[in-house]
């Protein structure tokens, strides 16, 4: 038997009684008791005040099993009742306290004992450590493991509560196509129950017309973990309805292969809409529903590409719109570009592009026309389709267009930007010579809209100021005595490339640039200061100023007057306003009430060129007229021709009715001279009386006593029909 050997007594048992026996006796035993009792006691029996009994009651304060308060006896351990289990750290110490106590005993045995146990029993206080370490870790490690499962749980549950509960649609399909699994969002969303989803394939719910896509989503389930398909599709719900969504599907790779694909729905409909509202605002005119400029530009050029084929650009525009518009307001003139783009519409041949680029301007693409004849008459055919009369409401308006022609063929350098340039350049001779027909490009008709253009541009900086513009001065002297009644203002330009244009062609050429009320306060401005400039002798002579048309329908129309009259320091009452029949014709209520609002003011109101358009005495009757000027075409014939010389008199009878005087103009001679003069006319103007004047020489022609013509033979009193 093999002897246990001790080491004899020497350095062992000086350690052990110098560094066990004293210290554990006193520190070590009263550290344990108080770890113990504290740990006992929070563990156990709750928190200090209370306790249980051995049923696992709670008492409050006092020991169950004695009757005495716990608190009275702090050096008690207080065991918890049988069967039940300590926490962590009531394990952690009850180990550690199983330790020091072997500790204590060695150390009072270690006094009692011989130096040669000393050993063992040190030995065996480790051994106990080690073991109370070992059950202290098995005990930490379960409980990890109990804690573990429980967060795992958790985290699966809030997944579960994300899936079920989220707002983004989601599903889950197999490797094989069919939908395992749907959260209700998803249903919602395809109106369609978990039931009813469950087992459908993936291609049973998007739409036939996305088979390329369709393919490419069913591909990606049999690709590798973390595969993704992201595309857009048309998704058919339970009515058949068609939803445009995002979708996007991600392979997870569960037992190192793939088992099914995680995907998520996004509905973009109302997205895709407005995209489309969009798209459609950016290329289609919103008033009649036509393609609008940038579209046709980018068909025009698609068309320029196709070889060997001639594209026809037909570029129309209405004659009289404006006046329509100016007369019957924006409402009407809407209603007549609609009319006119259906009609438009209805005569265009198949697969012809039609386009309004603004205004009153349309543009009719035509692919594969023979050649220029061909082409003429599809002109022909959309301007018999404008001659026939709209009805507005309860007004018929006739209408007309003016076409321009141009042709282009790939290949010879045309592009849709020169394309539309010459038709336009065509239309433009088209209104200028005539209107109400079609004119097709050359390229002489190029070089006349280049100095059109530059006309254009000269006149927009005379209108700023940079000078050419002038007016001048033409009298209206009294038909008996010859004395000089009033002065009318006439519109020179000297150009700098066109040399001197009448105003016609400068009315004209405003009227390109839509400059008219520029040109008509241009007018406004200096006649008003001429007349200032004149002096006294001039204090009795109006100075009358010719308005285009369109100058009704400016709102700031007796503004201006009076800002003008105002910065001239012109009394109004010595500034006459012209007028066209037409114009005030055309629009009789708001006539009416501009011109009363300027005969307010004391402007004196003159219908020009009467007899020239057309009228409505019922309109003319209600009308805030002072003249009336015959129209020159009239005086021509008046005293070879009773059909105009009665016209004169007709004239001069309803002017005396509604007390407004008559002006005869263009009297070229003295014959003329007396037979207006004979017919009742008060006042007369034309080259017999006097050319038109200079700024500076119509002084003399206002001096007092001066009289322009000399007074003429008095005619026989039955001759006159007024004085």
């Amino acid at each position: 038997m093999r002897q246990l050997r001790v080491p004899g007594p020497g350095p062992l048992r000086a350690e052990v009684r110098a560094e066990v026996r004293a210290p554990l006796r006193a520190e070590v035993r009263a550290q344990v008791r108080a770890e113990l009792w504290a740990t006992t006691r929070a563990s156990q029996w709750g928190p200090p005040g209370q306790a249980r009994d051995r049923t696992g009651q709670v008492g409050q304060g006092r020991d169950m099993r004695g009757g005495r308060d716990r608190r009275e006896h702090p050096d008690g351990f207080g065991l918890p009742p049988a069967g039940s289990r300590p926490s962590a750290r009531g394990a952690r110490l009850a180990a550690t306290g199983v330790a020091a106590g072997l500790l204590v005993l060695l150390g009072w045995l270690a006094s009692t004992l011989p130096a040669s146990a000393t050993a063992v029993l040190a030995a065996l206080a480790a051994a106990a450590a080690a073991g109370a370490a070992w059950c202290l870790s098995r005990e930490s490690a379960r409980r990890e493991r109990t804690e573990l499962d429980r967060d795992l749980q958790a985290s699966a549950e809030v997944l579960r509560e994300v899936f079920e509960h989220g707002p983004v649609p989601q599903l889950v399909v197999s490797r094989d196509g069919l939908v395992l699994h749907t959260n209700p969002a998803c249903q919602r969303l395809l109106g369609r129950t978990e039931g009813q989803l469950r087992g459908l394939h993936l291609l049973a719910l998007l739409d036939p017309r996305d088979g390329a896509v369709a393919a490419e989503v069913v591909a990606v389930l049999s690709r590798q973990a973390g595969s993704q398909v992201r595309a857009e599709v048309r998704v058919r719900t339970r009515d058949d309805a068609a939803l445009d969504c995002q979708l996007s599907l991600t392979v997870v790779q569960r037992d190192e292969r793939p088992s099914y694909a995680i995907g998520m729905l996004e509905d973009v409909t109302a997205e895709r809409k407005a995209t489309a509202d969009l798209e459609r605002q950016a290329h289609v005119d919103a008033l009649t529903g036509l393609p609008n400029r940038t579209l046709l530009h980018r068909e025009l050029a698609a068309a320029l590409q196709d070889p060997g084929r001639e594209v026809a650009v037909l570029f129309l525009d209405l004659d009289g719109f404006k006046e329509v518009n100016d007369s019957l307001g924006h409402d009407a003139g809407d209603a007549l570009l609609r009319a006119v783009a259906g009609r438009l519409d209805h005569v265009r041949r198949p697969g012809d592009l039609l386009a309004r680029i603004g205004g009153d301007e349309f543009v009719l693409c035509c692919r594969g026309l023979g050649d220029e004849a061909q082409a003429r008459q599809v002109a022909e055919r959309v301007l018999e389709a404008l001659r026939r009369p709209v009805r507005l409401d309860e007004v018929t308006v006739d209408i007309r267009g003016s076409v321009g022609l141009a042709l282009g063929r790939s290949g010879d350098g045309a592009t849709a930007s020169v394309l539309l340039r010459d038709a336009d350049t065509a239309l433009y001779a088209a209104k200028a010579s005539g209107r109400d027909r079609c004119v097709v490009f050359d390229p002489g008709l190029r070089d006349r809209d280049e100095r059109r253009r530059r006309l254009q541009a000269e006149l927009k900086a005379a209108l700023a100021g940079d000078g050419g513009l002038r007016l001048v001065f033409q009298p209206i002297a009294d038909a008996a005595t010859g004395r000089i009644d009033a002065v009318e203002a006439l519109l020179r330009w000297d150009s700098s490339s066109g040399g001197p244009l009448m105003p016609e062609a400068v009315l004209s050429l405003a009227e390109g640039l839509r400059m008219l009320p520029e040109l008509d306060r241009w007018v406004l401005e200096h006649a008003c200061q001429a007349a200032a400039s004149w002096g006294p002798s001039a204090g009795r002579v109006r100075i009358s100023v010719n308005l285009t048309p369109g100058s009704l329908a400016d709102e700031s129309l007796v503004a201006d007057v009076l800002a003008a009259c105002g910065r001239a320091g012109l009394p109004p009452r010595r500034l006459a306003i012209e007028l066209t029949e037409t114009a005030v014709v055309d629009k009789p209520q708001v006539a009416s009430t501009v011109l009363g609002q300027l005969r307010a003011l004391g402007v004196k109101v003159a219908l020009d060129d009467f007899g020239s358009g057309y009228s409505s005495l019922s309109h003319l009757r209600d009308l805030p007229v002072d003249v009336v000027k015959i129209d020159r075409s009239f005086i021509l014939g008046v005293a070879t021709s009773p059909l105009d010389a009665a016209i004169v008199r007709a004239t001069v009878e309803l002017a005396a009715a509604l007390g407004a005087q008559v002006v005869a103009e263009g009297v070229q001679d003295e014959v003329q001279h007396a037979a207006v003069l004979a017919a009742g006319c008060d006042l007369v103007q034309g080259w017999y009386v006097s050319r038109p004047l200079e700024l500076a020489d119509v002084p003399a022609a206002l001096e007092p006593g001066r009289v322009v013509p000399p007074p003429p033979r008095a005619a026989p009193a039955d001759q006159r029909t007024r004085s």
